[in-house]
């Protein structure tokens, strides 16, 4: 029993230090010019059962109107690519799991999205072919923009996200912005449903789609998974050790519902363990994951 405990105890340290210096999935560089196109690096071992679903990983951009020196309160705003294929030669596609070795993508962050400082994170999810999430989602560090034009609106002010990284592009961020706080100020003033509104609004923005009630809320299924395309050439899988994000064992994007990080049926074979295993189960799953 008292080694039960140790395990306990170990994990919950694990975690606390965790939170204050978490794992680093994507490297961007610390300084980034708004409307100038920067290139960021991908490594990770994304582990979450059967891969042959998985198809390509998005891109968003996440924010904090604080200035936070981690990820881990940092929530996805919107999208900087839509959908990156997993078709590449640094990116393995084994059995039940996808490697990222450096795998390199460009993106470009608009001026109008928020304003200068250290508030910004790059965030990437590997999806499946019905839109659904595949694993963990992966964070960068934290880095400070440069020549940002933007505001901060209401809602973010509060601690919470416009809703929809999914359906809004961050080009269209700044107007969907726009209508959650002409939306805010509409309520407030007791003129109409805000929510209503602001869908309406935010859905006449460039390229962007918005459905409170569907498939923009943190990887919910759009379509029925099919067998995607197959990569010409496929690397060899590595046996190099690389840092390992557990879908099974992590923690959701904080801006999604619990259901877009659910990984297989590794939670219910947790719970037929001992409470030693589990925790035992939990260190490992907080060293590996963070």
């Amino acid at each position: 029993m008292m080694k039960c405990v140790v395990f306990y105890l170990l994990a919950l340290l694990h975690r606390s230090v965790a939170l204050e210096y978490p794992m680093i999935y994507i490297q961007v560089p610390t300084k980034v010019a708004a409307n100038t196109p920067i290139e960021a690096q991908l490594d990770a071992e994304v582990h979450n059962g059967d891969t042959q679903w998985s198809s390509t990983f998005r891109v968003y951009l996440a924010t904090s109107a604080k200035d936070e020196t981690t990820p881990n309160f940092f929530h996805s705003d919107c999208y900087l690519i839509h959908e990156h294929t997993l078709c590449d030669e640094s990116v393995v596609i084994a059995d039940d799991y996808v490697l990222f070795k450096n795998t390199s993508f460009s993106v470009t962050i608009p001026a109008n999205i928020g304003p200068s400082g250290n508030h910004y994170v790059l965030v990437a999810q590997i999806l499946q072919t019905d839109g659904s999430y595949y694993g963990a989602s992966l964070e960068s560090n934290v880095f400070s923009l440069s020549g940002g034009t933007g505001y901060w609106g209401h809602y973010q002010l509060q601690g919470y996200t416009l809703w929809g990284d999914d359906g809004t592009p961050c080009t269209g961020y700044a107007c969907v912005r726009n209508c959650s706080d002409t939306a805010y100020e509409s309520s407030k003033a007791g003129q109409g449903n805000g929510t209503i509104q602001y869908q309406d609004c935010a859905n006449s923005c460039p390229n962007v789609t918005i459905n409170f009630e569907s498939s923009t809320r943190g990887g919910q299924p759009t379509a029925e998974l099919t067998k995607p395309t197959s990569c010409s050439t496929q690397p060899l899988v590595s046996s190099t050790a690389r840092t390992t994000s557990s879908g099974p064992l992590s923690t959701p994007t904080r801006a999604r519902s619990a259901a877009a990080a659910v990984g297989t049926n590794a939670s219910s074979v947790m719970d037929r363990r001992s409470p030693c295993y589990v925790g035992f189960v939990s260190l490992v799953g907080y060293i590996l994951i963070g």
